[in-house]
């Protein structure tokens, strides 16, 4: 069983975030904390939807704040299952679907 954040914690990043922040509470739990590796088996505490770069940083500050493990998923089809944690926030980033070239900054 997942450890239990705050429900305060939560309410926070829910209120700081324009993705969607998921919970062992919400019934989205299940499916959200799911990889393709059906043999990797973890329970993150939070489950963050990042939609943009101040979504991630936000959950990262919380994270750090929390001393929480972080877990980045790109795709949810890392092999090792490093996409995912026990205990901690995974920042999901696939529904960051844009990406912005600046050619004379060169970023």
């Amino acid at each position: 069983m997942p450890i239990q954040v705050q429900n305060s914690v939560a309410q926070a990043l829910r209120a700081s975030l324009t993705g969607q922040v998921i919970t062992p509470a919400d019934a989205a739990y299940e499916e959200a904390r799911r990889v393709w590796n059906m043999n990797i088996d973890k329970r993150p505490a939070l489950i963050a939807r990042c939609t943009s770069a101040a979504d991630v940083i936000t959950a990262v500050n919380l994270a750090r704040e929390q001393k929480l493990p972080v877990a980045v998923r790109g795709g949810s089809h890392n092999v090792a299952g490093l996409g995912t944690c026990d205990d901690g926030i995974v920042l999901d980033l696939s529904p960051m679907k844009a990406i912005s070239v600046d050619p004379a900054a060169r970023t």
